[in-house]
C-alpha cells in the first residue's frame, strides 16, 4: 500500500504567509501523523536552481561591464536589491505603528484617565483606546514579522546563488589555492554572512532613524529639559554602540584568521595522519592545533566582551536619558510632571532600547559581509581552465553515424605551462592517440601528472599544437581502507589466495626494493615445490593466468634507459601493453 504524503507550503497564499496560517496545518499533521510523511516544499522564488540563473546573469552583466575587477556586490545588487529594497517599507510601517502605540495612545490613555477621575470623560473613548491599542499592536507585530521573514527569503536566495556560482566556479578552476577548506569556508561561513545581511541591514538605518524620532517627540513634549537626554543619545550611546560593534567586527574577523588556521592544519594532519600515527608524531601535532586553539578562544572571549559591553548601553541608556530629563524639567519648571507627561517620557525612553540593541548587530553583520564578499571576490577572478589552449572537436560522424576521425588524441611541439609566473613544467610532446587504444604512461610519477593535467585542461599550451576529438572522462584513483588485515590492505586478500606466487613474488620486489629487469631471478617456495622465476617468465605467468596487473614503476629502480627499453619490449611482447 503506496504511503499517502501530506504537502506543506510556505507560500501557498498570500494570506496564509502574512497571518502564518499553515502553521497550524503543520502543528496538526505533526500531532497526529507520522513526520516522515509530511514534505516541506518551497516557494518558486526560493528554489536555488532559479536563483542561481538570477545571479550567474547578474555575474555576466558584471565581468562584462567591469572585466578587471568585477564585484559580487553589484550583482547580488542587480539581481536582489530591487526587492529586497521594498522591503523597506514593511519596517517604515512598523515604525508608524510602534510609535502610534508608544507615544500618542500612551499620552491619550493616561489623559482619559485623569479626566475620567474628575468624571468628565464618556467610556466609550476608553474602548476606544484599548481597542486601538489592540490594532497597533498586531499590525507592528505583522509587519516586523513579514520584514524578518522576507528579509530571510532573500538571504536565502542570494546564498543559494553564492553557493551556485562557486560551485560553478570550482568545477573551471585552473588550480585550487589553500585545497577544499578554502571552500568549505567559503560556503559554510562567507554565505551564511552575506545572508545574514540581509536579514540585519534594514535595521541600520531604521535604528538611527527610530532615535531621532524617540529624540523628536522628547523634545516636543518637554522642550529644553530634553536636551540633556538628546545629547547622551546622539553624542554618546550611539556613537559607542557604533564603535563597540567595529570593534566586535574587527575581533571576529581575526578570529575567523585563526579558525582558517585552524581548519588548514587539521586539513593537512588529516590528510597525512597516517604517517602521523606510523612516525608517532601526535604529541608536536597536539600541541600545535592547542597553541591555536587558545588563540582562537582568547579572541572568542573579547568579542563577547564587547558583545556584554554594548548589551550594558542597552538597558543604561533608557534610564539615565528618562532620569536627566525628570531633574531637569523639575529644575526648569518648578513643577512636577504631570502624569501623562510622565508616562509618555518612560513609554519613549524605553523605546530606545531596541534601535540601541539593533544597531550594532546590523553594523557587524555590514562588516562580516563585507570581508566575506572581498574573499568571495577574489575566488571569483582566479584563472579557470578554458584558457588551455587545447582545441576540443566534436566527433565526425557519416550518414550512418559511424565515427569518421580516428585520431582523439594529437599532439605536436606541444609545450605546456601552468602560468605566466611558473617555469617550463611538460615541453615539446609528440603524441598521437587513435581511437580504442589503451596506453600506459612508464616514467616519474610527477612527469605522469603534468600530462594528465595538459589533458585535463590544467595546464596552458604555450606553443605547438594540441587538440581532442570528443569529450574528457577522467577517474582519479582514490585510496581507501577495507576491514581486514595490513597486509589484505596492502596487496587484496583476493591476490594472496588465488595467485601466491604473484604476491610472493611482487612482495619480494617491494621489501628488497629490487632493480628489475629483464634477467631478475624471483625465488618462491611453498610447501611442496620450489621455484625459480625470470622477469620474463613472471610476466608470462601473469598473462596466462589473465590477471588485469597495473605495474607500478618507479624510474629510480632502473639502472638505465636500456633497462627501461628492455621492461617496455617485454611487456609488449606479452601483450600486457597495447
Amino acid at each position: 500500500m503506496k504511503m499517502k504524503m501530506f504537502h506543506i507550503s510556505l507560500s501557498n497564499s498570500y494570506l496564509s504567509e502574512i497571518l502564518y496560517l499553515w502553521v497550524f496545518r503543520l502543528i496538526y499533521l505533526i500531532k497526529n501523523k507520522d513526520f516522515s510523511e509530511i514534505k516541506f516544499h518551497l516557494g518558486k522564488k526560493e528554489a536555488s536552481k532559479r536563483a542561481g540563473k538570477e545571479l550567474h546573469s547578474a555575474w555576466i552583466v558584471e565581468v562584462e561591464n567591469h572585466h578587471k575587477e568585477p564585484s559580487i556586490l553589484k550583482a547580488i545588487i542587480r539581481a536582489f536589491g530591487k526587492g529586497f529594497a521594498l522591503l523597506a517599507i514593511w519596517e517604515i510601517l512598523w515604525i508608524i505603528f510602534t510609535w502610534t502605540g508608544f507615544y500618542y495612545l500612551v499620552k491619550r490613555a493616561v489623559r482619559y484617565i485623569e479626566h475620567h477621575k474628575q468624571g468628565i470623560a464618556d467610556e466609550y473613548i476608553g474602548y476606544l483606546n484599548a481597542f486601538a491599542f489592540l490594532l497597533t499592536f498586531i499590525f507592528s507585530t505583522i509587519c516586523h514579522n513579514q520584514l524578518h521573514i522576507q528579509c530571510t527569503k532573500v538571504g536565502i536566495r542570494v546564498r543559494s546563488g553564492l553557493m551556485v556560482l562557486i560551485y560553478r566556479k570550482l568545477l573551471t578552476l585552473n588550480t585550487l589555492t589553500n585545497g577544499m577548506g578554502n571552500i568549505v569556508n567559503l560556503i559554510s561561513n562567507d554565505c551564511n554572512r552575506i545572508a545574514e545581511v540581509c536579514v540585519n541591514l534594514h535595521y541600520c538605518w531604521s535604528s538611527l532613524l527610530e532615535a531621532i524620532v524617540v529624540c523628536v517627540l522628547a523634545y516636543i513634549e518637554i522642550e529644553n529639559s530634553s536636551l540633556p537626554a538628546i545629547g547622551f543619545i546622539l553624542l554618546l550611546f550611539i556613537p559607542l554602540q557604533v564603535y563597540l560593534a567595529i570593534k566586535t567586527s574587527s575581533l571576529t574577523l581575526k578570529s575567523t584568521k585563526n579558525i582558517k588556521e585552524r581548519v588548514h592544519l587539521m586539513s593537512e594532519i588529516l590528510t597525512v595522519i597516517k604517517l602521523i600515527k606510523f612516525y608517532a608524531w601526535e604529541r608536536y601535532f597536539e600541541d600545535k592545533v592547542n597553541h591555536i586553539r587558545a588563540k582562537e578562544i582568547n579572541k572568542i572571549k573579547q568579542v563577547i566582551f564587547s558583545r556584554c559591553e554594548s548589551l550594558i548601553i542597552v538597558f543604561v541608556a533608557p534610564m539615565i536619558s528618562t532620569l536627566f530629563s525628570l531633574v531637569l524639567y523639575y529644575a526648569i519648571e518648578k513643577k512636577a510632571m504631570s502624569p501623562a507627561i510622565t508616562f509618555t517620557i518612560l513609554s519613549i525612553f524605553n523605546s530606545l532600547r531596541y534601535p540601541l540593541s539593533m544597531l550594532p548587530t546590523a553594523i557587524r553583520s555590514i562588516g562580516d559581509a563585507y570581508v566575506s564578499i572581498r574573499k568571495i571576490d577574489k575566488f571569483f577572478v582566479l584563472p579557470e581552465t578554458f584558457n588551455s589552449e587545447i582545441e576540443n572537436y566534436e566527433i565526425s560522424r557519416d550518414a550512418e553515424g559511424r565515427e569518421v576521425q580516428d585520431v582523439s588524441i594529437f599532439m605536436s611541439k606541444a609545450k605546456f605551462r601552468y602560468d605566466n609566473d611558473t617555469p617550463l613544467k611538460l615541453g615539446y610532446l609528440n603524441l598521437v592517440i587513435r581511437r580504442g587504444d589503451k596506453i600506459a604512461v612508464v616514467g616519474e610519477i610527477a612527469t605522469c601528472v603534468n600530462l594528465m593535467d595538459a589533458l585535463l585542461g590544467q595546464l596552458i599550451l604555450e606553443s605547438g599544437t594540441a587538440y581532442l576529438n570528443g569529450k574528457v572522462g577522467f577517474i582519479s584513483q582514490q585510496p581507501w581502507i577495507v576491514k581486514g588485515s595490513l597486509r589484505e590492505n596492502i596487496t587484496v586478500s583476493y591476490l594472496i589466495e588465488h595467485f601466491p606466487i604473484a604476491y610472493h613474488i611482487l612482495t619480494k620486489a617491494q621489501v628488497e626494493s629490487v632493480n628489475i629487469s629483464s634477467d631478475y631471478p624471483f625465488y618462491y617456495e611453498s610447501d611442496t615445490n620450489h621455484y625459480l622465476f625470470s622477469a620474463q617468465e613472471y610476466l608470462k605467468a601473469i598473462h596466462n593466468y589473465q590477471i588485469l596487473t597495473i605495474l607500478l614503476v618507479n624510474i629510480h629502480y632502473l639502472n638505465n634507459n636500456q633497462v627501461l627499453y628492455q621492461l617496455q619490449h617485454n611487456l609488449y611482447q606479452h601483450h600486457l601493453l597495447p
